[in-house]
């Protein structure tokens, strides 16, 4: 009797694809080599990120970003991408061509934490760089390394049949919470020489590109003595996705170098020390200052107390600026008699009234423009993404549910299967059991049967056998006297 065999989900799922990494907070990407693995027997899994690199002083040497599962705070699987998660600059670099977002499939991973990164045993204690400055590979690698939002593209012809719906039961298990992470055999990397884990600081630290290809042409400061034009600092990457409109980096802004009046001596703003919070203070002061006139511009100076850092070159000079002071409150004249150290005292305070009415005014002013300008590029950016992760991420949880429904109705299924092939079993051997007993009573008397016809078949054959024998030797008396006169008339 043949027996049906069902299949049962193998218990180890391992995806291992050619993968199109990219970091949204920082805009890079590069191509990877990804592993996810799922053991459904031990609620175990991990996320592996691998790139070859040229390291300089080491040459191309594997690292790899591990991402363990209490890592991920969601993780949304896009079957059908869209524009928002995937732009069009970056299609060709996805590992099989695509010509839109519709052909890509996404993985989206956010991360409480940043990942682990694995670096070979002969680069400990070193900090890594690349071997060449212009390479794009490291670059955004290492910021990848940095970011908390990972997304990785897939080309639809990378995918079979059932690899979305293990994509699915992974993100829906990291979602939960419900793995932890697989044990690692360091030892085995690098060509068994082993690998040692670190965090994104292991790279070197390199200043943010510029944001926009136009650079900032104003510079707030001072010329130098020799004439020739103040160096212009590196300026990290603004934090928003957009300048304000009013921004020098605005591409359809036209930006004019303001030139500086003889009396303001040269001073610069931003040390070679300088942290990232100053510098980004320094940004947002000269945006907010670009465009302004040398007059408001020295009233703020004046106002925050450093006028020390305003020289007057003329007497001129200074009597322009105090009867241009003067313009601002003509109601309060100064007494007659007073000497010229006086005046600049009144006109200093004037100027200090002045800039706490307008500054105050203008800070605010600047400050509303600026969150409107930040909350409509956030909205008109990031809502469309939000919007399709959340409705992503519902589908996904009903998917998962309604898969996880399927799973316990096909064990229902098979388990009712199975009882009934039991059943089936146990009938058929009982069956199996009285057909033979009925065989044997059947031979068995067959055999008796035929026992009593060998013996009446013997009891008859000995009574042929006597009759036969009885009739020949009648035959032969009769036979003997008619042969007798003959032989005496012969002698």
């Amino acid at each position: 009797m043949s027996t049906t065999t069902i299949a049962t989900p193998e218990p180890l799922w391992v995806f291992e694809k050619a993968v199109l990494v990219h970091a949204p907070e920082f805009d890079v990407a590069c191509t990877a080599r990804l592993r996810m693995a799922h053991d459904h027997n031990t609620d175990q899994g991990s996320v592996s990120i691998r790139i070859q690199l040229e390291l300089a002083n080491f040459g191309k040497q594997l690292l790899m970003l591990n991402i363990r599962p209490e890592l991920v705070d969601t993780c949304t699987v896009v079957p059908k991408s869209n524009d928002n998660l995937i732009p069009s600059r970056l299609f060709p670099l996805v590992p099989v061509s695509v010509t839109n977002s519709a052909a890509v499939s996404t993985l989206i991973l956010c991360l409480n934490s940043t990942g682990v990164v694995l670096v070979p045993r002969s680069t400990n204690d070193t900090t890594l760089s690349a071997a060449k400055p212009t390479d794009a590979a490291f670059h955004a690698f290492q910021r990848i390394c940095r970011s908390n939002i990972i997304h990785l593209h897939f080309s639809k012809q990378q995918l079979k049949n059932d690899d979305i719906r293990q994509l699915r039961t992974f993100s829906g298990a990291l979602r939960a919470g419900l793995l932890s992470a697989q044990p690692f055999d360091y030892k085995r990397l690098d060509a068994g020489r082993g690998a040692i884990e670190k965090d994104w600081r292991v790279f070197e630290a390199s200043e943010d590109p510029p944001a926009y290809a136009a650079s900032v042409k104003s510079v707030l400061g001072k010329r130098t003595r020799d004439g020739s034009p103040p160096e212009e600092p590196s300026l990290p990457a603004p934090c928003s996705p957009a300048p304000p409109p009013w921004s020098p980096t605005e591409v359809n802004t036209p930006t004019t170098r303001s030139c500086s009046p003889a009396h303001i001596s040269p001073t610069h703003f931003i040390e070679p020390t300088q942290s990232r919070k100053e510098r980004l203070k320094v940004l947002g002061l000269q945006q907010q200052l670009h465009g302004l006139p040398d007059s408001l511009v020295r009233q703020i100076l004046v106002g925050s107390g450093h006028n020390h850092l305003l020289v007057l070159a003329t007497e001129a000079g200074l009597e322009k600026l105090s009867k241009g002071m003067k313009l601002f409150n003509n109601s309060e004249s100064p007494p007659r008699g007073l000497t010229d150290e006086s005046e600049d005292t009144i006109a200093i305070t004037r100027i200090d009234k002045i800039i706490e009415q307008r500054l105050g005014q203008l800070t605010k002013d600047a400050f509303k423009r600026l969150t409107r300008t930040h909350l409509n590029t956030l909205v008109e950016s990031q809502l469309p993404v939000a919007a399709d992760l959340f409705l992503n991420g519902a589908v996904a949880d009903y998917r998962d549910q309604f898969y996880e429904e399927c799973q316990l109705n096909e064990n229902s299924v098979r388990e009712n299967i199975d009882e009934g092939l039991t059943e089936i079993r146990d009938v058929t051997n009982d069956c199996t059991k009285e057909v033979q007993e009925l065989a044997q009573q059947c031979m068995d008397s067959l055999d008796e049967h035929s026992k009593r016809l060998d013996a009446s078949a013997e009891h008859e054959l000995s009574k042929l056998k006597r009759w036969f024998a009885e009739l020949a030797g009648s035959f032969l008396d009769k036979e003997v006297p008619k042969s007798s006169p003959t032989r005496r008339v012969s002698m």
